[in-house]
């Protein structure tokens, strides 16, 4: 298990546990899970479970397998690409791209879902637009009012169109996951240089500079 240091993207293949109010930016690894009581930023994760309980100060943008979302967080906007979706937080927009997708929380603006099914859960709630593209009918658990969504139920005529959509949510994984590393190797490379000049300058400090 690793404790993430603060403001810097990190990479690990163990599980990433994270309990302190830092600022974090990118993060990948195998299981993440985020439980802290506010994080300032945004946060951008790739991994194969991941879950969030947090205030978040501004943006959620997630891949995964699977990505749980409690009832604890808050972000102005989330952003989601995985398999199994579960959102119970709160946020001003949502949107998922997902297998099987249950909304449980509270949207005070617009939801987008792109997914095989939708379940509504009893404390779901959006005030404005509500647009879902679906293979399968919606699931609705409580007394939520289905007027107000707009959904198109999809139809794959062929294998290659059904294949084309999951390749498109792989490439949008892939894009999130090569964006996280290539900051995390630019973090490095800027922290390497930046340690050499002030070894540099100390050095400058004790005796003339070379020229």
């Amino acid at each position: 298990m690793v404790e993430l240091p603060r403001r810097r993207p990190v990479i690990s293949k163990d599980k990433l546990l994270i309990k302190k109010d830092y600022s974090y930016s990118d993060i990948a690894g195998n299981n993440i899970d985020i439980q802290t009581e506010s994080i300032g930023g945004s946060i951008r994760a790739a991994g194969a479970t991941i879950t969030i309980d947090s205030n978040v100060e501004r943006n959620i943008t997630v891949a995964g397998a699977s990505v749980d979302i409690k009832s604890g967080t808050k972000a102005k906007g989330i952003y989601i690409s995985s398999g199994d979706v579960n959102f119970e937080g709160e946020a001003e927009d949502l949107m998922i791209n997902g297998n099987v997708v249950t909304i449980n929380g509270i949207v005070t603006n617009n939801v987008k879902v792109n997914c095989t099914k939708l379940i509504i859960g009893k404390k779901a709630k959006v005030i404005g637009n509500f647009k879902v593209k679906s293979e399968e009918d919606m699931e609705v658990l409580g007394d939520f009012n289905t007027n107000n969504i707009t959904f198109e139920k999809i139809n794959y005529d062929k294998n290659e169109t059904r294949l084309l959509g999951k390749i498109n949510i792989l490439g949008k994984f892939a894009r999130i996951i090569t964006a996280i590393i290539l900051a995390v190797l630019i973090t490095l490379l800027c922290n390497k240089y930046n340690n050499k000049a002030v070894e540099r300058l100390t050095g400058c400090l004790i005796a003339p500079c070379p020229r």
